[in-house]
């Protein structure tokens, strides 16, 4: 037994003097699998790290690898076509450019890419406790997913050209653009299935979103997803798409007044698949600009906030158990029905210059107008089917009803 333990020692001890750190040196060919293009001389297996800079020519995988640790410093990484794996705790993309295949980072404990100018010509595919993305140009797909505790704040700066995918499952929050914009230029998923939030956007101007863009709020505790919070200028340039089944919701420009988010011309507002069922989808200083229909249709405990200084230019439909209003302008009709059981208090400030409707068909009273007035500059229809009140021009001066006013009342309305 003695000589048994013994053994395992050895064995233990030899691999953990096995690791080698190799730098690239390019000297003799592009073949990642000569040793000589390395320092030291040999070439790197699965519990080695690597670090890539610019050497004497570019280096190039002959075939899949894995490695432990990453670095790429300045120079090419070419993989060939290839699929390169990382196992290790720490990567690292400081510059330079990974091209021509598949990364595939699996298990890290951190993440970090741009300290300098980085072009990931490849697709990536990123586990990681902790990640954080600046100054990267993403020419290909991108999947990453943070698991981790730590919050983890990335500065922004980024270009994504291909679809992207980012999912928080982890105890810290993850957050996207602060001080600087990133644009996504093809379809962008964004998931916070964790117990913490995810942060798109974030403190900084002109973020861009080209392609049809997705949030999703499954959060396990009571994290949540919050777009352009203390962000102005944000463009949303293609459909947007909200699913919220736990959670806080998918909330925008929260933070301060000056935050914005502006849905183009001939673009959509929509729940998908999954629903909203839980949280809040929050329309805040949320501009729609063009003529198109917009229709949300919320459930279970979902609500519904219009306002502050929001603004719809197109014909509206909403359902959905809570129903917030305060500060938001619509240009179009408008049809709004509360179905939830909670009693829902809107500040009031709305402009209505279209036909309006507002149906209560809940047991939870529809408050309008507390503290500031509302304006209704054509008809406006209540209706109340539900066994709660709905209230117009509450605890406000100086509401306007420019139009004519009808009143509908049917079963056990109050």
């Amino acid at each position: 037994m003695k000589g048994f333990a013994l053994a395992i020692c050895l064995g233990t001890f030899l691999y953990a003097h096995s690791q080698t750190a190799y730098t690239w040196k390019g000297t003799v060919s592009t073949d990642w699998n000569t040793a000589t293009n390395w320092l030291p001389n040999g070439v790197p297996a699965a519990a080695d790290n690597v670090t890539i800079v610019t050497g004497g020519n570019t280096c190039i995988l002959a075939g899949a690898a894995s490695i432990n640790n990453l670095t790429v410093t300045s120079g090419v990484l070419d993989l060939g076509g290839f699929v390169l794996t990382t196992g290790g705790p720490a990567i690292s993309f400081a510059g330079g450019t990974v091209q021509n295949g598949r990364l595939s980072i699996q298990g890290s404990v951190t993440t970090s890419f741009g300290s300098g100018s980085v072009v990931m010509n490849c697709r990536v595919y990123i586990r990681s406790a902790a990640v954080t993305v600046r100054n990267t140009t993403f020419q290909d797909s991108l999947v990453l997913t943070k698991t981790g505790t730590t919050n983890d704040v990335s500065s922004g700066g980024n270009i994504f050209n291909g679809p992207v995918s980012m999912t928080n499952l982890g105890a810290g929050y993850l957050l996207m653009g602060n001080s600087n914009g990133d644009q996504f230029n093809a379809s962008a998923v964004f998931t916070d299935s964790g117990s913490a939030n995810v942060y798109v956007a974030y403190n900084s101007s002109n973020n861009i979103f080209a392609g049809p863009t997705t949030f999703n709020s499954y959060s396990s505790a009571s994290g949540g997803v919050f777009v352009s919070s203390y962000s102005a200028g944000t463009n949303f340039n293609d459909n947007i798409v909200v699913n919220s089944t736990a959670g806080q919701g998918v909330q925008f420009c929260t933070g301060n007044p000056t935050a914005t988010a502006i849905l183009a011309t001939g673009k959509t507002l929509t729940v998908g698949a999954s629903g909203f069922s839980a949280g809040l989808l929050c329309l805040r200083q949320f501009v729609q600009t063009g003529s198109t229909p917009q229709n949300l249709v919320l459930t279970g405990t979902g609500g519904l906030v219009f306002g502050p200084s929001a603004a719809f230019d197109g014909n509206i439909v909403t359902s959905s158990p809570g129903l917030t209003l305060s500060g938001c302008t619509f240009n179009g009709t408008t049809d709004l029905t509360k179905t939830g059981a909670s009693g829902d208090v809107g500040q009031g400030g709305n402009i209505y210059n279209g036909i309006c409707n507002f149906t209560n068909s809940s047991s939870g009273y529809l408050l309008l107008g507390n503290n500031q007035p509302d304006i209704w500059n054509t008809d406006v229809t209540f209706t109340d089917i539900g066994s709660e009140r709905i209230l117009p021009a509450w605890a406000s001066t100086g509401n306007q009803f420019n139009g004519n006013i009808y009143v509908n009342t049917a079963g056990s309305a109050t």
